[in-house]
């Protein structure tokens, strides 16, 4: 394994110190001061190395939380972005505090325990730094500088750590963090809290789950995000190739959902482990890959999917192997290493390599396991984006984008649709310009006049009701493509989510950065025992994506819902379909008293309700300062081409020039 963390360290160019024994525990003595950064003894700092640009910028970004009072950070970095030269740079970095000299690492698999330790030994034992490991055989003192811990030895040795003692927990793979093993840890280290005792720095490449918001028991903030197409555009990770391959004979319609939003595993390797399914794959990766391709990565759904397609492999002549969890950590490495030195060119897994492994060879990766979950897509074709010398590009060969039900797939996370691309071989970088030009083409400027000419189409709102209907059928629209409840658009920076009678979810976009998105939950309160009908709002989280919003605000609907009502949320619900009750429909009409019978269309108890919930939480005010802005701009431009007559514009003049 040292020899693995040398070769990731020297293709990022980093100078590695000789190789140095463990030292044994140290003291340093320092005056008692918590949380007081300004006067907090000073980092021992590590040995200089050259980062590179936005590793330094994560970095600062996680400092720059901390003067500002985070103790519980996240970072999000794409794969292949050295997460763990990061974080073993930024444990120099954050001052002690007080006796709180120490630092733990968490992790939850032994290579990736094998990985951090090497990292922190090169660096921090040339210091007099004391590193140990806690792990299966490898018990710790208790005591080191820094202990690299694996989770399921720590939470049953937690005992022999002082939690007065430590002063900051790092968790890798942060997306784990939200499991019950590591909630325990940091019960025991009293950073359960917005106010922890020690700071806790989580990093991953993919930081949501499936199971959703259960991650704001671990963080509080995110410091920091990069994601992969950043990293390919600034060349830190290769360019990708994109192949779509239709399969027509797999059928996921009927496949059963989790309450995680996650196909059923069995069901789903029932449907994809097929005869035609498994040559289709096959003859697709000998037509693309087979002649230009060195090392191939295959995912697959189950050991006997994986099985049948290394079977169907080696019918073709291929030579491909399997690795799975029946095989022991011997195995696996033998497998890996034999597949590192290019004896085979296929190896094929089950979820084994979508975290912890690293290398950089690989060039095509084979999807043959379809998914719902943006994260675990992530984890899949993140394997083969490490740049590699003499690697142009990898190679995404995709079994799975066409299948529909929900199928998340590399078009998808461009916002397009994968049936665009079926049997063309296609860059990231044409990935992006089609996004680009479906977002142009959505938007309400018409340019298919000739070049010299300019269409720009007019949409004029007479009402505040006109335009809350067509904000409300725009934002509906896009919500439902990304979940299955109710979700009801109250404009272009808000969506709500009724839970019942007792509370509900609101999606705010952030008013520093309109990409981000935040989530509150509003409890309805007794009154027999509260003045106020309502609770002041939870903030359940802040500054993500919008698809990772809807995702994580509707897992957590369904998780705190219970079974017996979650299908009263969704939106296919069938007493939505029922026609509007009539206390509704009184309710309807005192809002619309210009409305008569013959303009009052049959209306059914969703849309009602949908209406009440966008006049409640002031979808008519956002929709009268829309209008009132337009006609502030149409009065602004009357003035201007009275001040300006001969600035003329090209093409047609607007009503009432």
């Amino acid at each position: 394994m040292p020899v693995l963390i040398y070769r990731a360290f020297t293709q990022l160019g980093l100078h590695l110190p000789a190789k140095s024994r463990l030292s044994s525990s140290s003291s340093f003595p320092k005056p008692t001061l918590q949380h007081n950064y300004a006067t907090a003894a000073a980092p021992r700092a590590a040995p200089t190395l050259k980062l590179r640009s936005y590793q330094e910028e994560c970095i600062q970004s996680c400092l720059a939380a901390l003067r500002a009072g985070k103790r519980r950070m996240a970072v999000s970095l794409a794969t292949g972005s050295g997460k763990t030269v990061i974080f073993t740079q930024l444990m120099g970095r954050i001052p002690d505090e007080g006796r709180r000299t120490r630092s733990l690492v968490l992790v939850h698999r032994k290579e990736l325990v094998d990985q951090a330790f090497a990292h922190a030994n090169r660096v921090y034992a040339p210091l007099g730094r004391s590193i140990e490991i806690e792990m299966g055989d490898s018990h710790a003192t208790g005591q080191a500088d820094i202990t690299i811990c694996s989770i399921q030895s720590l939470i049953r040795r937690l005992g022999k750590y002082d939690s007065s003692r430590v002063k900051l927990l790092l968790i890798d793979e942060a997306h784990h963090a939200a499991a019950a093993s590591y909630i325990r840890v940091l019960e025991h280290f009293h950073a359960n809290k917005p106010d922890a005792d020690c700071v806790i720095v989580g990093v991953s490449a993919t930081l949501l789950r499936r199971d959703g918001l259960r991650l704001a028991d671990a963080f509080d903030h995110i410091a920091y995000h990069r994601d992969f197409g950043a990293m390919i555009r600034d060349g830190w990770l290769c360019p990708v190739r994109f192949t779509a391959v239709e399969q027509r004979s797999v059928d996921l319609s009927n496949v059963k959902v989790d309450n995680f939003g996650e196909f059923d595993a069995r069901q789903l390797a029932d449907r994809v482990n097929t005869v035609t399914a498994n040559t289709t794959s096959v003859r697709a990766w000998i037509d693309r890959a087979s002649a230009t391709r060195r090392s191939t990565i295959v995912f697959a759904v189950s050991i006997d999917h994986a099985t049948d397609l290394a079977n169907c492999f080696r019918a073709h002549g291929v030579d491909a192997r399997v690795v799975t969890s029946r095989h022991s950590r011997l195995e696996r490495e033998s497998l890996t290493e034999s597949f590192r030195r290019g004896e085979f060119p296929v190896l094929i897994n089950i979820g084994i390599f979508t975290e912890g492994f690293d290398m950089p060879s690989i060039d095509c990766v084979l999807l043959c396991r379809p998914t719902r979950s943006r994260g675990l897509l992530l984890q899949m074709i993140g394997r083969g984006m490490r740049l590699f010398e003499g690697k142009a590009d990898c190679h995404i060969i995709d079994m799975t984008s066409c299948l529909g039900a929900g199928v998340v797939s590399v078009p998808t996370l461009h916002g397009l649709d994968p049936a665009m691309f079926v049997g063309e071989e296609v860059s990231s970088a044409e990935l992006e310009a089609k996004e680009k030009e479906v977002r142009e083409q959505a938007s309400h400027k018409d340019t298919s006049s000739l070049p010299a000419q300019v269409k720009v189409r007019y949409t004029d709102y007479e009402s505040a009701d006109e335009l809350m209907d067509e904000l409300h059928a725009r934002g509906d629209r896009h919500i439902a493509t990304l979940s299955p409840l109710a979700w009801v658009s109250i404009g272009p920076d808000k969506y709500v989510l009724n839970l019942g009678a007792r509370s509900y979810l609101r999606l705010l976009r952030d008013d520093d950065d309109g990409e981000l998105w935040e989530c509150t939950e509003t409890r309805k309160l007794s009154q027999e025992w509260s003045t106020s009908p309502l609770a002041r709002p939870k903030r359940l989280f802040e500054r993500c994506g919008f698809e990772r919003a809807v995702e994580m605000a509707s897992s957590y609907a369904t998780e705190h819902a219970g079974g017996a009502r979650v299908p009263t949320l969704l939106r296919n619900s069938s007493w939505r379909r029922a026609p509007a009750t009539p206390k509704q429909l009184i309710l309807y009409r005192k809002l619309n008293p210009h409305l008569t019978d013959k303009d009052l269309r049959p209306l059914t108890a969703g849309e009602v309700s949908d209406y009440l919930t966008r006049r409640k939480h002031g979808a008519k005010s956002a929709a009268d300062k829309l209008i009132a802005r337009q006609k502030r701009q149409d009065r602004q431009l009357r003035k201007d081409r009275i001040r300006h007559p001969d600035d003329i514009q090209v093409g047609p003049l607007a009503a009432g020039s």
